[in-house]
């Protein structure tokens, strides 16, 4: 299993808990999925995780970030499986499938995609999967978006 956060001290929170989750496939990266490979601005609520890229109202500071895309990221880590992507990642869903173009055309991976981050998510998060894919069966649940072949 490979996990993602970009916000440094959510990320060491998660190191510190790692022992919770014994494996040696477990994959902890300091960095966020998106579109595209660079830095960017992340709006941080000190009070809780609900840190974004995307949604900068009620944050109390900004700090920077590095992203990657899904699908650099399995290139470089030679990886020759992906059966499941989830994402809840206060409203980047829509970039990091965008950055997982090939992941998904190679893999078909089984998705679950929140879609309560942006008022189009649900439409727009479906597009993207059937751009992708139109072999998908895509279902709508309360907030979120199950995809699979």
């Amino acid at each position: 299993m490979h996990a993602f956060e970009p916000v440094p001290h959510t990320f060491k929170v998660l190191e510190e808990n790692l022992h919770y989750y014994d494996g040696p496939n477990l994959h902890l990266n300091n960095c966020g999925l998106s579109e595209k490979k660079g830095t960017v601005d992340f709006y941080i609520k000190q009070s809780c995780a609900s840190n974004s890229y995307v949604n900068n109202i009620d944050y109390t500071d900004i700090i920077q970030c590095q992203i990657i895309t899904l699908d650099e990221y399995v290139k470089r880590n030679r990886i020759n499986q992906v059966d499941f992507i989830k994402a809840d990642i206060e409203g980047a869903e829509r970039d990091m499938l965008l950055g997982a173009s090939e992941v998904i055309k190679k893999f078909k991976p089984k998705l679950s995609i929140c879609t309560y981050h942006l008022p189009d998510d649900p439409q727009v998060i479906e597009d993207i999967i059937k751009k992708y894919s139109n072999d998908y069966t895509i279902i709508h649940k309360w907030k979120k978006i199950y995809a699979y072949v």
